[in-house]
């Protein structure tokens, strides 16, 4: 999936404009109407907010019942960071369509899944200094799943299934299972409308 986007990225860039940490809006107002002129690759951007909460949990560790040392880096590294790439299509001198993708990212007790985003520009001149835009997007996908672990808790608990990241607490194991991340990604849906006005 990395691959097949990476591709459709060097076939639709040639009319690259810019590479962002973020998309943000307000370049694309202020931006001109080049932009729509044909498909141009608007947002590339590396790692994501769930990517960052998988992150962190890298660093973790504990002690088992034996005194060995459990690191959790092995089960949650990566090989490849989630890759989100936007582009914009111009409809006509007022309208354009804005869609795009992720790769998603995996690793040995996650999954973060391909996203797909779409949404629309709009800009209308209402008169000579005033100038209405409307955009809007949303996406589909990009669901963050944690996988268990099997702990052995010796001869009072057996091996029973539980949240990786909570082996080593107090909490009972299945109710370590009422933790394990199943997140969307944020801001899923946005919708901004904004009316611009000059004075000369």
């Amino acid at each position: 999936m990395a691959y097949i986007i990476l591709f459709l990225c060097l076939c639709f860039s040639s009319g690259f404009s810019r590479s962002e940490t973020y998309t943000i809006y307000e370049n694309l107002q202020e931006s001109d109407q080049d932009v729509f002129e044909s498909t141009s690759l608007y947002d590339l951007k590396q790692g994501s907010e769930l990517s960052d909460n998988i992150y962190s949990f890298r660093n973790v560790s504990y002690e088992s019942s034996l005194g060995d040392a459990i690191n959790l880096k092995n089960f949650y590294k990566t090989n490849w960071t989630d890759l989100s790439l936007t582009w914009i299509t111009k409809i006509d001198k007022n309208f354009g369509l804005i869609w795009g993708g992720s790769t998603g990212e995996y690793g040995e007790k996650y999954t973060i899944y391909p996203k797909f985003k779409f949404g629309f520009v709009f800009q209308t001149f209402l008169s000579k200094n005033s100038k209405l835009s409307l955009y809007a997007k949303s996406y589909l996908g990009g669901m963050l799943k944690e996988k268990t672990c099997q702990a052995d808790y010796g001869d009072i608990g057996g091996v029973q299934t539980v949240n990786c990241r909570l082996a080593g607490s107090t909490l009972q194991p299945a109710e370590t299972l009422k933790y394990l991340l199943n997140k969307k990604p944020k801001y899923d849906q946005f919708i901004s409308v904004s009316l611009n006005i000059s004075f000369n």
